[in-house]
């Protein structure tokens, strides 16, 4: 990961640690909204931040925070503290939505796989060496989902607990949104 990089996952990671205290924040598509261009803001001024905090020792100079805090004011936040909040609880929506949608679609091909060898085994032109196989790969195919969805299952309900169905919907409409600020697109 290049300097940038790492100065933005820093930031945001202390965000997202520090939003993860007490009152959970709902959030709506302003908020979203707003942290979009807070995020942007903060990204563009990240190169700067990141030759100083080379400079410095690694330490942020007062000058460098001022500058992340007018990012996330003139975004429309009413300080440095509201945005980690929000940070957080788009970071949990975020990660729960994507987790959600990548598990569905892990169901659907484990589903599509344990059919299309079910057909197969159904054929009477398949020899009998090869159904066996198809009987062991799908057994091997169903076993290792059921152990990974188990703990898939008990990673969505920890991460689940941090956020709320209505957050993750407003963060699924803005996803693409987020997406561009995540990437600098």
């Amino acid at each position: 990961m290049n300097r940038i990089g790492r100065v933005v996952a820093a930031i945001l990671l202390a965000a997202a640690l520090a939003g993860c205290m007490p009152g959970k924040v709902k959030l709506t598509d302003g908020d979203v909204i707003r942290y979009v261009k807070a995020y942007r803001a903060i990204r563009t001024a990240a190169p700067q931040v990141a030759g100083d905090l080379q400079k410095g020792g690694g330490k942020p100079s007062p000058a460098d925070l001022a500058k992340f805090d007018a990012a996330v004011k003139q975004a429309g936040f009413k300080d440095y503290g509201e945005f980690v909040k929000v940070n957080a609880a788009v970071a949990w929506a975020f990660s729960q939505a994507k987790a959600g949608a990548f598990m569905k679609e892990t169901d659907g091909a484990v589903n599509a796989a344990a059919a299309e060898i079910d057909q197969k085994l159904a054929d009477p032109t398949v020899p009998a060496a090869v159904k066996e196989q198809l009987r062991i790969q799908k057994e091997q195919i169903q076993k290792e989902y059921a152990k990974n969805k188990g703990w898939a299952d008990v990673a969505m309900g920890l991460s689940g607990a941090l956020t709320d169905e209505a957050s993750v919907a407003v963060v699924q409409r803005h996803s693409q949104e987020i997406e561009a600020a995540y990437t600098g697109r």
